[in-house]
This record gives structure tokens, sequence and C-alpha cells, in this order.
């Protein structure tokens, strides 16, 4: 009699076990289903975020090449200009790209965190990365009437890098020092190879204000540009440095 009870004692056991553990998986079988649906909503909004930004580089970064070619087309011309007209066409070539800066460094940090931006390694020649970048920074060079030079080691191989990023990245560098040198001030870009070590270095300096010590472990960070108001002085979206630190790290 003992032992009857004790095998229908366990038998009861084994049966709310076994009940218990269908529960467990119905639930478990219920969380599958509302993860895989969170999983394929997040995967629709990734697929929004994507073309979103193929939108916002078609639709807001072609027109404002476009403006910067036909004012440089303008300015190139023979026909004789007022100087009014000289200095409405140099703030326009200004604004436009400092406002195109602007786009290409949210767009870059959109596709950084969205986990798409990726090195396209290619040989690439540095003097020739120089020429362009102290041509495009050029304008907002003369507003201000700063001198950009450059030094480049004379030994300089080709390199494997980014062109494209690495030009964003000298871009906002010397974008930067422009903003916060005073008139006819200067800007330094210096490249140098370490043969040893098989390293690129380039270096951005430049005679301006310089950066307070207790900022300097803030810089990196988005939207901070130091604790003095400056911001609103030298206007910029606080993205650039985060995007040079984002493609440097890339790299």
């Amino acid at each position: 009699e003992q032992l009857k009870r004790l095998y229908s004692d366990l038998e009861g056991e084994v049966q709310d076990r076994t009940t218990q553990l269908a529960e467990s998986n119905r639930v478990l079988e219920r969380q599958r289903e509302e993860l895989a649906a969170m999983n394929e909503k997040l995967e629709q909004e990734n697929r929004y975020q994507s073309d979103f930004l193929a939108i916002m580089s078609h639709e807001i970064r072609t027109p404002l090449t476009s403006i910067l070619a036909f004012a440089d087309i303008w300015s190139r011309t023979n026909d004789p200009r007022n100087p009014e007209e000289e200095s409405i066409m140099k703030e326009m070539r200004v604004n436009s790209q400092i406002l195109l800066a602007m786009v290409n460094n949210i767009l870059e940090m959109a596709r950084v965190e969205a986990g798409r931006s990726e090195l396209a390694l290619e040989p690439s020649e540095i003097p020739d990365l120089l020429t362009e970048i102290k041509g495009t920074m050029r304008f907002l060079a003369d507003k201000k009437q700063v001198k950009i030079t450059s030094r480049i080691d004379r030994d300089m191989p080709v390199v494997m890098i980014d062109s494209e990023k690495v030009r964003r990245i000298l871009e906002n560098l010397v974008s930067n020092a422009i903003k916060f040198v005073d008139e006819q001030g200067s800007v330094d870009i210096d490249a140098r190879y370490l043969w040893d070590t098989e390293e690129l270095v380039l270096t951005v300096s430049d005679d301006g204000c310089g950066i307070k010590p207790e900022d300097v472990p803030y810089i990196f960070e988005r939207f901070v540009q130091g604790k003095d108001g400056s911001k609103h002085k030298h206007g910029g979206s606080g993205l650039g440095l985060t995007v040079v630190r984002e493609l440097a790290e890339l790299h």
C-alpha cells in the first residue's frame, strides 16, 4: 500500500512537472515569436534608414555639389565683375562648402552607427591628396586670409588607404583649424612616413587659440565644442572631430 501511494504520488508529480514544462515551452515559443517579430521590425527600420541615407545623399549632397561647380565655372569666366558680385559669390561658395561638410559628417556618422562604413583601400599618392585638400579648403581660408601650407617627406611612398575617408579626416581637421585661427593666420599639414613601423603620420597644426587642457578628454565626443561658448561663435555641428576619430580608428 505504501509503494502504491509512493508510485501514485510520483506519477502525480511527473504529470505536474510535465504540465509545467509544457507551459514553459508555450511561453518560450511565444517569446521566440515576439523576438522574431522584433527582429523583423528592426531589419525593416534598418532598411528604412538605408533608404533615408540614400535619399539624403542624393537630394542634398548632389545639389550642393552642383552649386559649388556652377560657382566655380562662374568665377573662371573672364566677364567683368563688380565687387558686390564677387563678394556675394564668395559667400555662396563658402557657405555651400560649410553646409556640404556638415551633411557629409552627419551621413558618415549614420553609416558608422549602422555598421555600414567600410574601408575601400587603394594605392594613393599623398601629394595629390594634399593638393586636393588645399584646393577644397581655399575658399574657407581666403575668407579669413589664412595661409595653408604643406610639408611632405621626399621619400613618401604610395600608401594603401581609403583616400576618400582620409580626405574627410583632413578636411575636418583643416576646416576646424581655419575656424579657430585669427585673421591672416596659418594652418600647416605635415605628412611623414615611418619606415620602421610602416605608419603614415598626418599632422594638422595651426597658430590659433589652441585647446584648453580640461577640454582635451572630451573634444572627440559628438556635439562637444569646448565649454567657453565657442560653439555659437564659430558655428559647426560638433561632429567633425568625432568623424575624424571614427574614420581613423576604422583604418
